[in-house]
């Protein structure tokens, strides 16, 4: 997936939170890989604090409609 694609996936994740909205990926994702999955909080701290074109990727979807205005709460869940 590019980008923008994730990024409107994580969108799409449906939960009443950020953590059941997790839970649920890293419950989905070892049934297609074949392994668990974890989140390196390193990689996750880093993206998170310099993923700057991810932000504006966001924004331009909300622009064009493709996402709502969560868009931090969307690029946590993706930076995870």
């Amino acid at each position: 997936m590019v980008n923008a694609g994730a990024i409107a996936i994580t969108s799409l994740i449906e939960g009443s939170g950020p953590t059941e909205r997790m839970n649920w990926l890293l419950d989905m994702y070892p049934r297609y890989i074949g392994r668990d999955v974890f989140v390196d909080i390193s990689v996750y701290t880093s993206e998170r604090s310099t993923g700057h074109c991810n932000r504006a990727t966001a924004h331009l979807m909300l622009n064009f409609g493709m996402i709502d205005q969560n868009i931090e709460e969307y690029l946590d869940l993706y930076f995870q």
